[in-house]
């Protein structure tokens, strides 16, 4: 019975989870760090913090019908450059699934940890993450007719606000995603001073990639860029 005046602490105790693997360093190409059962949770919580490193990794959960690990139901992949981070959580596919890391290069990548953790209720993206700062944001002066790259530090896949001011007539700003198959960045989406006014609000959802910013600046003196990204 709740006390007038006092909360319910019934409804808003937490229910528990567990940490099923972490590690942290130099972690080698395809190497586990967890692989069993996970049917007592419903969701998987991913901790990802990369030191320096020009690799690329993708964070894989794949998820497997029974305990031998040979057929596989799903899998999620989280992609993510050196110096990144991120905190994601996904839906478990079953109840048995392993937890590993790839690299681009086939070479150890450092890591100053990751994690992942069996936890019972959902979280969105603004609950997981820390918001002390946006995925980007930046104000640069872009030279004459030159394009500067940005490439974000967070990845927070999931519902994002994309804003940008300038004073630069003749201009584009291409948002591209790095894609795990091709190794490369893609095009994603394009901005440009044809169709948009130099004041940009766009609702822009985050892939569970990195992405780089490319911004130019096609006027015959440098100009002033404000850009921000983040989540909502």
């Amino acid at each position: 019975m709740t006390t007038p005046g006092y909360p319910d602490y019934t409804r808003l105790s937490r229910t528990g989870g567990v940490e099923l693997g972490a590690a942290s360093g130099n972690i080698s190409n395809l190497q586990q760090i967890y692989k069993g059962y996970v049917g007592n949770f419903a969701y998987t919580a991913v901790t990802i913090n990369t030191n320096v490193s020009a690799d690329t990794t993708s964070v894989d959960l794949t998820w497997f019908s029974d305990s031998t690990f040979t057929q596989v139901i799903g899998f999620r992949r989280l992609i993510r450059n050196g110096s990144q981070f991120s905190e994601t959580q996904y839906v478990n596919l079953s109840d048995w699934m392993i937890f590993q890391v790839e690299t681009l290069s086939g070479s150890p990548m450092p890591f100053l940890w990751i994690s992942a953790y069996g936890c019972q209720g959902p979280g969105d993206q603004i609950s997981l993450v820390s918001t002390d700062v946006p995925i980007l944001a930046t104000t640069i002066s872009v030279p004459a007719t030159s394009t500067t790259q940005l490439v974000t530090t967070h990845v927070q896949p999931g519902d994002a606000l994309f804003t940008l001011q300038t004073v630069a007539v003749s201009w584009f700003v291409n948002i591209n995603y790095f894609d795990w198959g091709s190794a490369a960045y893609k095009l994603l989406r394009q901005y440009n001073s044809t169709t948009y006014v130099a004041d940009i609000n766009q609702d822009l959802p985050m892939l569970d990639a990195p992405y780089r910013i490319d911004v130019h600046n096609g006027d015959a003196a440098a100009k002033v860029f404000v850009l921000a990204y983040q989540s909502k």
